[in-house]
């Protein structure tokens, strides 16, 4: 079973390449742990309330 956030607050889960939002205002943070993956940025086993901690989501130095 999923843990449960309150009502239309931001519930995202990373799982390897699934990322999953509970809601519509997941998506700010389903987008940023998209990016994060596509960057390269292990998510895995990442499970957060809203946004991901900064240091998930930091994006490497572009050449």
């Amino acid at each position: 079973m999923c843990p449960k956030t309150d009502d239309w607050q931001p519930h995202v889960v990373v799982d390897g390449n699934l990322i999953t939002g509970q809601n519509p205002a997941s998506s700010e943070a389903g987008a940023k742990a998209l990016l994060s993956r596509l960057a390269g940025v292990s998510g895995e086993g990442i499970k957060t309330a809203g946004a991901a901690p900064q240091e998930e989501l930091e994006q490497p130095a572009r050449a």
